[in-house]
């Protein structure tokens, strides 16, 4: 047998290597899943919510006062960080839009006394400035 014939050889029992590599793991996850592919790549949210819950801060409205002649108004929130570690907000800036009417925007708002850090396992006062545009007023009134 020449040398030739060898590497030939060789060269068809590493492409047959390789495409088992890819396609054994494919066949088991389509054989484990019975047929439903879907099971595989989906993940459990059930399963997630329940792992990661615990580190998500929880946020409870509080109130919110109107501030006179500005048209503007300060909303205040309650959050308490479930994690060990400082949670902070250094920026936050957002338009708010109608909830039954979507498209139309009511005004512009941004996060009041930033920075604000929450110690691991402690609650803070978290303060949103909202400043409504004159169509946002009129679609309200």
């Amino acid at each position: 047998m020449s040398a030739g014939g060898n590497l030939l050889n060789l060269g068809i029992v590493l492409a047959v290597v390789s495409i088992m590599i890819v396609v054994c793991p494919i066949l088991s996850a389509v054989f484990m899943y019975r047929g439903d592919i879907t099971e595989l790549v989906t993940p459990n949210i059930d399963e997630l919510r329940d792992k990661i819950e615990d580190f998500f801060p929880t946020v409870e409205y509080v109130g919110c006062e109107v501030i006179g002649p500005e048209f503007s108004m300060k909303v205040m929130f309650n959050v308490t960080n479930n994690s060990d570690r400082d949670f902070k907000f250094t920026s936050m800036n957002f338009s708010v839009y109608c909830s039954q009417h979507g498209k139309v925007l009511l005004g512009y708002g941004y996060g009041a006394d930033l920075p604000l850090t929450i110690s691991g396992r402690s609650s803070r006062t978290l303060s949103l400035h909202v400043i409504f545009t004159t169509e946002g007023l009129i679609h309200i009134g």
